[in-house]
């Protein structure tokens, strides 16, 4: 998923809550927002297919956890860490680590932060379908210059998790992220939301702090 820095998806640190939107949608995506946000912990199983234009699809599986503003991602080729002021993250196939100081870390599918995303306002949304199992939002922003033009977010109802997300950009690439079942209060130390870069051999370390 190009190294997982997608730029452009950091601009989706919030999703808009039109003015002439109904207030029964808004009303749903504050359930799945109170449901993540008053978890002590969350745990999920993902995977992620990137689809850049005209090439072939990239699917990989990986893993998420976070506690309060801590977060840990797992993929085959790349693994973040954050511990609530600094981010590590290890670029596996280039054998390095790269150390930077952020306020919310670099995982453009935080859930907390998709949770909490209609609640801005540069984009307009609507229910755009729905089935007896799920509720999908259609998401475009208001901005015509932004990097992407819609963003497709499906919702189960039985308890209001979300499942999926969908980027779309303009130049073609797609992002789909399918959570599996998210795990909510089981116990995880702190220390697991901190890499120990002593321990990797042969691995470079850039402090970008």
């Amino acid at each position: 998923m190009k190294s997982i820095h997608l730029s452009f998806v950091l601009s989706l640190v919030v999703f808009s809550l039109s003015a002439k939107a109904d207030p029964k949608l808004a009303k749903i995506l504050a359930k799945v927002e109170t449901q993540i946000l008053q978890a002590k912990t969350l745990s999920t199983e993902f995977v992620i297919e990137t689809t850049p234009a005209e090439m072939k699809k990239k699917s990989q599986k990986g893993s998420f956890r976070s506690k309060a503003n801590k977060y840990i991602l797992i993929l085959p080729d790349h693994e973040i860490y954050y511990d609530g002021k600094d981010q590590y993250s290890y670029l596996k196939d280039r054998k390095e680590v790269q150390i930077s100081s952020t306020k919310d870390g670099d995982f453009p599918f935080l859930p907390q932060k998709m949770a909490g995303l209609y609640k801005g306002g540069q984009y307009e949304y609507i229910l755009e379908s729905q089935t007896a199992d799920h509720w999908i939002f259609d998401f475009k922003p208001v901005d015509k210059k932004a990097e992407f033009f819609k963003v497709k977010l499906k919702i189960l109802k039985k308890n209001h998790q979300m499942k999926e997300v969908q980027i779309f950009e303009k130049n073609g690439d797609r992002h789909l992220l399918t959570f599996q079942n998210m795990v909510f209060n089981t116990p995880l130390e702190d220390q697991l939301f901190s890499l120990n870069t002593s321990k990797l051999q042969g691995v470079r370390v850039e402090d970008l702090r």
